[in-house]
């Protein structure tokens, strides 16, 4: 049973161990906007801040995974797993492209330099 137990445990290290490598592949630190000027902040590998024009949303700490084209959300305040989101994703060095966050289709986001 141990054994069976650790070869499990070998095999979840390995594949988060992948994923992690695949993360930092993307140079996503620094700041980047949309056409409505809201802002998402990328402060770490794994922190994101969202940032609304509205007045209604000041600021929303997320944590987050990018897995191939998808980038996996959930805030960081939160307990709840229903509060994980997964959204089509996909990244160029000068744009994020974003479909169905915070109720739009699909949103561009441009780097800040």
């Amino acid at each position: 049973m141990k054994k069976i137990i650790f070869i499990i445990l070998i095999a979840f290290l390995g594949g988060f161990s992948a994923c992690k490598e695949k993360e930092n592949t993307y140079n996503l630190t620094g700041n980047w906007i949309n056409e409505q000027k809201d802002t998402l902040a990328f402060i770490s590998n794994n922190i994101v801040n969202f940032k609304s024009h509205k007045s209604t949303i000041k600021l929303l700490p997320y944590s987050y995974e990018i897995a191939k084209d998808s980038i996996i959300l959930w805030l960081m305040y939160s307990s709840n797993t229903s509060d994980i989101q997964k959204y089509y994703f996909k990244y160029s060095d000068k744009q994020i492209e974003i479909r169905n966050f915070q109720n739009t289709d699909i949103d561009f986001y441009k780097r800040l330099k």
